[in-house]
C-alpha cells in the first residue's frame, strides 16, 4: 500500500484487535468507514470494513481488488492515503488516512456559502489530485462532494 508507517513494516500480525475502533465516520455499499487508532502506537486512522458476502453477492470482487492495487500504486497529500489492508474470516479492512474536517457535502451544509476564493482554494486542491491520479492512470467515476474530505484546518 502507499507508504507505511514504519512501524507498521515490522509487525507481525495485524488484526481488528490491534485497533480502538471509535466510531462509524461513513457508510458504502459494503460496509462502513471507522476512525480507528492502532493501539501499540496510539496513530488514528479510517478504517473500511468491508464485507466480503456483500463484495461476492455483488459480484464486485475485481472492484475492490481494483481499488486496492490503486490504492497501493498511489500517495498524494490531497488523496486519502492507503497504509496496508488485513482480513479476517467476514471482513476486509483497509487502513487510511483520517481526515478529522469530514466532506465537503457536510461543509457546504454547515457554511451554506463559501467564499470565492474558499471555492478556488477547493476547486484548485481537487484539480491538484485529479491530474495526480490521471497522470497514473486512474480515473475517478464518482467525483461528489461526499466523496471529498476536507481537513479540519480547511
Amino acid at each position: 500500500m502507499g507508504t507505511q508507517p514504519s512501524f507498521i513494516k515490522n509487525e507481525k500480525l495485524i488484526t481488528p484487535s490491534s485497533f480502538k475502533f471509535h466510531f462509524v465516520i461513513g457508510r458504502g455499499g459494503f460496509g462502513k468507514v471507522w476512525k480507528a487508532t492502532y493501539i501499540k502506537y496510539k496513530r488514528t486512522y479510517a478504517i473500511k470494513q468491508m464485507n466480503k458476502n456483500k463484495i461476492h453477492q455483488k459480484k464486485c470482487e475485481a472492484s475492490v481488488k481494483d481499488e486496492l492495487d490503486i490504492l497501493k500504486r498511489i500517495n498524494h497529500p490531497f488523496i486519502a492515503n492507503a497504509y496496508f489492508a488485513f482480513q479476517d474470516i467476514d471482513n476486509l479492512y483497509l487502513v487510511m488516512d483520517y481526515i478529522k474536517g469530514g466532506d465537503l457535502r457536510y461543509a457546504m451544509y454547515l457554511n451554506k456559502k463559501f467564499s470565492e476564493e474558499q471555492i478556488k482554494f477547493i476547486v484548485a486542491n481537487i484539480m491538484l489530485a485529479l491530474d495526480y491520479i490521471h497522470t497514473n492512470g486512474v480515473v475517478h467515476r464518482d467525483l461528489k462532494p461526499e466523496n471529498l474530505l476536507i481537513e479540519d484546518n480547511g
